[in-house]
């Protein structure tokens, strides 16, 4: 069994949701996207990928 993905908190998101193009003044539709698509499983494979 593998170990459950550690939880990031708001600021480690947002610093890495900006690498996206994500901003909190993007309009809703479009910052939903990115944050719907990049959840914390998926940043931690990215970042464990050299993203």
């Amino acid at each position: 069994m593998s170990d459950p993905i550690p939880e990031l908190d708001r600021a480690e998101r947002e610093e890495f949701w900006r690498t996206l193009g994500w901003k909190p003044d993007l309009p809703e539709p479009e910052r939903r996207l990115i944050e719907a698509r990049w959840t914390d499983e998926a940043i931690h494979m990215a970042k464990f990928y050299g993203f």
